[in-house]
């Protein structure tokens, strides 16, 4: 009897110390989301979703190729942030939104209720306003955010949410003639570049200009940030179908190439020193190719360009 009152003592001496062990077992992770960071990605996720959804309405309409190209180009890209960032806050156990907010929502609506004529230009305004808050807000974080795992994805997208930034306030919709079908606009303006390709036959150039030169004289060329660094060189030039010039694809990191990759920068970023000796005809030789505003830090941290 005295043994069995002993054994019972023990069990309830034992039973607090064991269900203290099996509540700390049973408890979820502790999150390492801290308010700043819980406040950046709900934020960002909810303006990459908005950027989706605009981009997608903005497909369905005749705005041009340039409109067309940068909606495409969107997409993609924030498609690619949006997966990034699940994973960058997966792994500190912040909350992805689902839904977009009041302000997000009322722009979509404005965009759906736009009539065609004006769509291009609301979209164009929303696209600049929007992403301009977007690289506050990544810039912010970037100065004074905490956890290495967003600050790494925010200095990755930033080039991306600039390089956006930079096209949105350069487009232009193409003029819609009212009372004319897309088929019959489409018709008339190739009519008028065939009418221009004529008038160009007759301004055939014998000799080049002093500041043009030779685009496949480009690859190999040494490419330098603005501030003298040396960032990497030229592996080739994007051209559209109309032979105009689109960006430079630039080759930066790796060594003796090997893990090196592709970045396509804009041309209007790009600065092409060129030299000609006086009094030559053949076109000048380029030997230098700066970038404004950007680092090499940034365009190994870019996306890269597929060439394949």
């Amino acid at each position: 009897m005295r043994l069995s009152s002993l054994a019972l003592g023990l069990l309830v001496f034992t039973m607090p110390a064991h269900a203290q062990t099996t509540a700390e077992q049973q408890a979820p992770p502790r999150s390492d989301a801290g308010s700043a960071a819980q406040e950046f990605v709900t934020e960002a996720a909810v303006g990459n979703r908005y950027e989706i959804q605009s981009s997608n309405l903005a497909s369905r309409k005749s705005l041009g190729e340039a409109f067309s190209t940068y909606v495409q180009q969107n997409i993609a890209d924030h498609t690619d942030l949006e997966a990034r960032l699940i994973t960058a806050a997966k792994s500190i156990g912040a909350t992805i939104p689902t839904e977009l907010d009041t302000k997000h929502n009322k722009m979509i609506e404005k965009l759906r209720s736009a009539s065609d004529a004006e769509f291009g230009e609301l979209f164009r305004s929303q696209q600049i306003d929007s992403h301009e808050e977007a690289i506050r807000l990544y810039q912010a974080y970037s100065q004074s955010g905490e956890n290495d795992e967003l600050r790494n994805f925010v200095e990755s997208t930033l080039p991306v949410l600039r390089r956006h930034l930079q096209i949105a306030q350069n487009l232009t919709q193409e003029p819609k003639i009212a009372g004319q079908s897309d088929d019959r606009q489409k018709t008339q303006r190739q009519t008028q570049r065939q009418t221009q390709g004529l008038e160009l036959k007759r301004q055939v150039l014998s000799t080049a200009g002093p500041d043009h030169f030779m685009a496949s004289e480009l690859p190999d060329t040494d490419v330098y940030g603005a501030n003298g660094e040396e960032i990497g060189e030229v592996h080739d030039v994007l051209m559209n179908r109309k032979g105009e010039g689109v960006a430079i694809i630039v080759s930066v990191g790796g060594f003796l190439g090997l893990g090196e990759k592709y970045v396509a920068v804009p041309l209007d970023a790009v600065q092409i020193n060129a030299t000609r000796e006086d009094g030559e005809k053949e076109p000048a030789e380029p030997n230098r190719v700066v970038l404004h505003g950007m680092s090499r830090q940034e365009l190994e941290d870019a996306p890269n360009f597929a060439t394949d």
